[in-house]
C-alpha cells in the first residue's frame, strides 16, 4: 500500500532507494520536469544565431541596394534632359508643329553645339555634344504607319450628296493595322522610295527597340526609320519636309535619343512620341530613363567595398539555399512544404539566383560594349545601351520585389511577446477572408467602373479608358476626387455617381475589413487561451528554467550532482557528464516506467507494483 508522500505505480522496481527526503524530493520534482520537456526544449543558441544571421544578411542586403547607385544623381539628369525635351515640346498639337520640334530640338538644340568626341563611346561624325551630354549614335525618328480602312456610312452618305470630297479613310492604330509598304493615297507610291532610306521599312530584329506603350494605342517596334546625325541633320530633316514623309497615314513617330555624361558616367534614354489621331490633332508623350550601366567599378575603395558586400551576400544566399535542401531532406517532402514560411523562403532564392543570372549577363554584356570595332556603327551602340538599360531594369525591378519579401519574413521572427504574437497570427487568420473580401471589392469596383466609363467617357478626361476610370475611383476612394470638374461636364450625374461609389466602398466594403480584422482578433484570443501557445520570450524563459536545474544553477541539484558519483563511470565515463543521470541513479530510478509526471512524488521501494 503507498505510503505518505509516494505515489503507487504499475513499473517494475529492482532496487532499494532511500527514503524521501526534503532535498531529494525538490529534486525529484525537478527531474521530472526535465523528463517531460526532454521532446520539447527550446534551442536558444540556434534560435538566436538564426535571428542574428537574418538580421545581418538583411542589413547588408539594405545596405547593398542603397549603396550601389548614386540615385539622386540619375534622377537628376534625367529630370534635366525631360525638362529640356518638354520645353521644346510644350504646344505641340498638330503635324506642322512636330516639324518645327524637330527643327527647334534637334537641329538648333543638338546638332548646332560644338563637337563633341568620346574615346569608346561614340564615333567622329555621328552625334554632337549638347548641355555637357554627348549624344551616342545617330538620333533615331521611327514613324508608324496605318493601311486605309472602310469609311463610316455617313462619309459615304455625305460624298454622295457632294457635301466632301472622295478622300480614304485610316483608322486609330490598333493590332493588325500596321502598314509595311509606304505609300500615299490611293495607293500612289512617291519617287523617293527608292532614293532615300526613310522610305524603307524596318522591322523589330532591325530596330532592336520595343513596343511603345502611348496614351491612345500600343505602337509596334517597327517603323520607317531616319537616322539624323549633327552631319546630315539639317538635309535629312529637308528631305522629310519636302517629301511630306508624316502625313495622314502616319500614327506614330517615336524620336529616340542615347546621352551620356562624362562627368557622372551617366546615360540617358530619351524618347519622345508624337501620337497622330485620326482628327488631325497630335498628343506627345516624353519618357526619359536615366541609366547607371558599370555597377561593378572598381576606382575607389567605397567601390570595391560594394563589391565585396555582395559577394558576401550572395555567399549566404548559397548558404541559405544549401540549408533549405538539407532540411527537406531531413524532413520529407510532404512536412517541409506544408510549413508556409518555407515557400517564402524560396520565392526569396529563387529570386536571388534570378537576380544573380541577370547580374552575370549585364556585367558581361556592358563589358563587351564600345569595342574598337563599333565605332563604325554607332547606332549598334546605342543599341546596346538601350538593351543593356532594360535588363538592367528588370534586374531591379526584380531586386526589389526580393527585398519587400524579406523585410516580411521579419514576421516569422518577431513573435516574442505576446501581442507581437497575436499580430502575427492575426495576419495569418484573415489571409483567406480578405482574398474573399478582394474578390467582392473587384466585382463591386468593376461594376462602378462600365458604369463610370459609360457615363462620362466622352466629356470627362479622367473617364477616357476603363483603367483611367478605375484610378479615378480608387484616388476618389482616399479623398483625392476632382468633383467640380466632373459636375461642370455632366452635371448632377456626377455627384450622384461618386456619392454612391463612397457609399459603397467607404460606408459598407472598407468596414468589412474592419469586421474581418476584430473578428481575427477574438478568434486568436480564444485560440490563445485553449491552446496555450508561448511566445518566443516566455519558451527561452522556460528553456533558462530547466537549464539551470539541468546544469546546477539550483543549489540543491548542484550540491546532489556533484557530491555522488555513479557506480558505472568506470565502465561509462559519459554519465558524469550527464546529471539527470546521476541523479536518476542515486535515487534507485532504474527503468523508464519509474518517471512520474512533474510535481507528483515517486513510489516507495517496498510499495508492490
Amino acid at each position: 500500500m503507498a505510503g505518505e508522500g509516494y505515489t503507487a505505480t504499475t513499473a517494475t522496481h529492482t532496487a532499494i532507494r532511500k527514503p524521501m527526503t526534503k532535498k531529494t524530493s525538490k529534486l525529484a520534482k525537478q527531474l521530472a520536469m526535465l523528463e517531460a520537456n526532454a521532446d520539447n526544449r527550446f534551442d536558444i543558441p540556434g534560435w538566436l544565431k538564426e535571428v542574428v544571421a537574418y538580421v545581418v544578411f538583411l542589413v547588408a542586403f539594405s545596405v547593398l541596394v542603397f549603396a550601389s547607385r548614386n540615385n539622386t544623381a540619375i534622377v537628376t539628369y534625367a529630370t534635366h534632359w525631360k525638362d529640356l525635351v518638354e520645353y521644346r515640346s510644350e504646344g505641340v498639337t498638330t503635324p506642322a508643329k512636330v516639324e518645327n520640334f524637330l527643327q527647334e530640338f534637334l537641329i538648333e538644340d543638338i546638332f548646332s553645339e560644338d563637337y563633341f568626341t568620346l574615346d569608346n563611346y561614340t564615333a567622329p561624325g555621328t552625334s554632337a555634344y549638347v548641355r555637357g551630354s554627348a549624344i551616342i549614335g545617330p538620333v533615331i525618328l521611327r514613324q508608324v504607319r496605318v493601311r486605309p480602312t472602310a469609311c463610316a456610312a455617313a462619309h459615304e452618305s455625305l460624298r454622295r450628296r457632294g457635301l466632301i470630297d472622295s478622300v480614304e479613310c485610316y483608322p486609330t492604330m490598333s493590332e493588325g493595322t500596321e502598314d509595311t509598304s509606304y505609300n500615299k493615297q490611293l495607293a500612289l507610291i512617291p519617287d523617293e522610295v527608292q532614293t532615300l532610306d526613310f522610305f524603307s521599312y524596318s522591322d523589330e530584329t532591325v530596330t532592336k527597340r520595343k513596343k511603345v506603350e502611348g496614351i491612345f494605342a500600343t505602337y509596334p517596334a517597327g517603323g520607317f526609320v531616319a537616322k539624323m546625325t549633327k552631319d546630315n541633320g539639317v538635309e535629312v530633316l529637308k528631305q522629310m519636309v519636302d517629301s511630306s514623309w508624316l502625313d495622314p497615314k502616319t500614327r506614330a513617330l517615336v524620336v529616340d535619343i542615347i546621352a551620356y555624361s562624362p562627368q557622372t558616367d551617366l546615360f540617358a534614354d530619351v524618347q519622345v512620341l508624337f501620337e497622330y489621331l485620326p482628327g488631325g490633332m497630335v498628343e506627345h508623350t516624353v519618357k526619359v530613363k536615366g541609366m547607371y550601366l558599370d555597377r561593378y567599378a572598381f576606382t575607389t575603395l567605397f567601390q570595391r567595398f560594394v563589391v565585396g558586400l555582395e559577394f558576401l551576400v550572395y555567399a549566404v544566399v548559397f548558404w541559405y539555399l544549401y540549408d533549405e535542401v538539407q532540411e527537406m531532406r531531413i524532413e520529407g517532402r510532404s512536412v517541409y512544404w506544408s510549413q508556409g514560411w518555407n515557400w517564402v523562403d524560396w520565392s526569396n532564392l529563387i529570386m536571388f539566383l534570378l537576380v544573380l543570372y541577370y547580374k552575370v549577363i549585364n556585367f558581361f554584356a556592358f563589358r563587351s560594349m564600345f569595342q574598337p570595332e563599333d565605332a563604325e556603327d554607332p547606332e549598334k551602340i546605342a543599341q546596346q545601351i538601350d538593351a543593356l538599360g532594360n535588363s538592367l531594369l528588370v534586374q531591379d525591378q526584380v531586386n526589389g520585389f526580393n527585398g519587400f519579401v524579406l523585410w516580411l519574413k521579419l514576421f516569422r521572427y518577431i513573435s516574442i511577446t505576446r501581442r507581437m504574437l497575436r499580430l502575427s497570427n492575426v495576419t495569418i487568420v484573415i489571409i483567406y477572408d480578405v482574398v474573399s473580401f478582394c474578390v467582392l471589392f473587384f466585382v463591386v469596383s468593376y461594376a462602378f467602373v462600365i458604369f463610370g466609363y459609360l457615363l462620362f467617357k466622352s466629356k470627362v478626361n479622367e473617364y477616357q479608358t476603363a483603367v483611367d476610370t478605375a484610378i479615378t475611383l480608387m484616388r476618389g476612394v482616399y479623398g483625392d476626387i476632382d468633383l467640380d470638374d466632373t459636375m461642370e461636364a455632366v452635371g448632377a450625374w456626377g455627384f450622384l455617381y461618386f456619392f454612391f461609389w463612397l457609399l459603397v466602398s467607404k460606408t459598407l466594403l472598407l468596414n468589412v475589413i474592419i469586421a474581418i480584422l476584430m473578428e481575427a482578433y477574438r478568434s486568436v484570443l480564444a485560440e490563445e487561451k485553449l491552446s496555450g501557445t508561448k511566445t518566443v520570450f516566455e519558451k527561452i524563459q522556460d528553456e533558462l528554467r530547466l537549464q539551470r536545474a539541468e546544469t546546477g544553477g539550483d543549489t540543491v541539484f548542484y550540491r546532489f550532482a556533484n557530491n555522488f558519483i555513479d557506480d558505472d563511470v568506470e565502465t561509462n565515463p559519459q554519465v558524469t557528464q550527464d546529471p539527470v543521470r546521476k541523479v536518476k541513479k542515486r535515487l534507485g530510478w532504474q527503468n523508464e516506467g519509474d518517471w512520474v509526471p512533474y510535481g507528483a512524488q515517486p513510489r516507495r521501494p517496498d510499495t508492490p507494483p
